[in-house]
């Protein structure tokens, strides 16, 4: 569950990200880690291809069979992910997807307190201190301007500030067949 206290909760940013997130859900929209993979490379260089190294700009060799990108210039090799915080980090693209998901539905629904790490690894698909680590620097994440960087990957460019649908967090919860979380944090507010 994630302390979060009364001032430092914005409910409007919460909204406002719901808002302009892909209609229907992340699982549907993304169905592979390649396809995970392709948005994020195309999200980071919309502008054009730059060389993390020597800061190249052209085109790169892209080596299809290992995912990889290269600099004609400099030889570097890279991935998507390398440039980013997801370097060296466990979880799937689409795992993190999901989790971003998860985290902006339920705090546009006001269930900040029903959001915890079992949920949370389940749907990101880690044991419980990775996806702890993985959730707090999302959520540090999310909270900036627009949504950092993973709002940026994820919410559309079109900004509406009055195109929030209503509460998707029940909707998620089904659809990760996750049971009543308020059924478990009962004990713990004795």
């Amino acid at each position: 569950m994630l302390r979060i206290k009364a001032e430092d909760f914005d409910l409007q940013h919460w909204m406002r990200l719901n808002a302009h997130f892909p209609k229907g859900k992340v699982a549907e929209y993304f169905k592979t880690e390649e396809e995970c993979e392709q948005h994020l490379f195309h999200t980071i260089w919309k502008l054009g291809y730059l060389c993390p190294r020597c800061d190249y700009e052209g085109d790169i060799w892209v080596q299809k069979t290992r995912r990889m990108y290269q600099c004609p210039n400099c030889r570097h090799q890279y991935t998507g992910r390398s440039v980013t915080d997801l370097y060296r980090k466990r979880a799937s693209l689409l795992g993190c997807f999901k989790g971003a998901e998860w985290i902006i539905a339920s705090m546009a629904g006001g269930k900040f307190s029903t959001q915890t790490i079992a949920n949370f690894s389940k749907i990101v698909g880690l044991s419980y201190r990775p996806a702890r680590k993985l959730r707090l620097e999302m959520f540090e994440e999310l909270q900036k301007p627009m949504g950092g960087f993973w709002g940026t990957l994820l919410c559309d460019d079109v900004i509406d500030e009055y195109a929030y649908e209503g509460d998707r967090y029940t909707e998620l919860l089904e659809y990760y067949e996750i049971d009543d979380p308020e059924d478990g944090l009962s004990k713990f507010r004795k």
